[in-house]
């Protein structure tokens, strides 16, 4: 049987078919652990195709022998049988708004894509106005990708309740809160920070809210990533505006 190549935006579902292929860019690779006996349930990535968009792939447990190894961040593959589907109503925290996901198999074929005419950018955001971010409180389960100017940002905290570190900041006059590894890693590369003002982009993280203080939030999951002074649109803008207003 003949492999049908696939386009994210363009595939009509429920759809049973397997043998797909497509040519993607691997741009983020995680880990998902069950927090109740730390198992490892299987591995998440985020793809980019050649229509420059973006989707969620997925393996399990049975198959992560095989295949993790075979995706590195950053590398071009292509990637061949795979079921392609629905997200349930039971499905919380998503990566991005999106309908579907692939769900790699035992079947799945992977193999490193060279040529030069194929050109996939490192990372695709869909940025949501922090200003919008205040009502949406628990009305949206997919995560969302924001940009700001870093305002303010409070020294590593040990959390007495969870045992866990996290530190404190204000993007554009939003709350933030970075648990863990990620939080520690943004304080070390602020501390380090000789370009400003503070531009970052922040990939996937969750909106809460707090009834106690009765305020909206952004917090990081195992799919957040931050990206200081990088090479994006929305980034430039928000400098020159900030330069422009400061007369930098």
């Amino acid at each position: 049987m003949s492999s049908i190549k696939y386009h994210i935006k363009n595939v009509n579902l429920p759809n049973t078919k397997t043998n797909w292929h497509i040519v993607v860019k691997v741009t983020r690779k995680w880990r998902e652990i069950d927090t109740q006996n730390g198992n490892v349930l299987g591995v998440n990535m985020i793809f980019i195709d050649q229509s420059h968009d973006r989707i969620r792939a997925w393996m399990d447990s049975t198959v992560m022998n095989n295949l993790e190894n075979k995706f590195v961040e950053g590398q071009t593959l292509k990637v061949q049988n795979f079921n392609v589907q629905e997200y349930t109503n039971l499905e919380d925290g998503k990566c991005f708004e999106d309908d579907r996901f692939i769900r790699l198999t035992h079947y799945t074929r992977v193999k490193e894509h060279i040529d030069l005419g194929c050109v996939i950018p490192e990372n695709i955001f869909v940025f949501k106005n922090l200003s919008d971010v205040p009502n949406h409180q628990h009305r949206i389960s997919s995560c969302i990708d924001v940009v700001g100017i870093v305002h303010s940002v409070d020294p590593l905290k040990l959390s007495s309740k969870t045992n866990r570190t996290y530190t404190d900041l204000v993007i554009t006059d939003t709350r933030s809160v970075l648990w863990d590894e990620l939080g520690a890693m943004f304080n070390k590369a602020m501390n380090n920070l000789t370009e400003y003002p503070a531009v970052t982009v922040f990939a996937s993280l969750k909106i809460e809210f707090s009834e106690k203080y009765d305020i909206t939030y952004l917090t990081n999951n195992v799919a957040s990533r931050f990206y200081l002074n990088c090479n994006v649109e929305r980034e430039e803008t928000l400098r020159k505006r900030f330069n422009d207003l400061h007369g930098c």
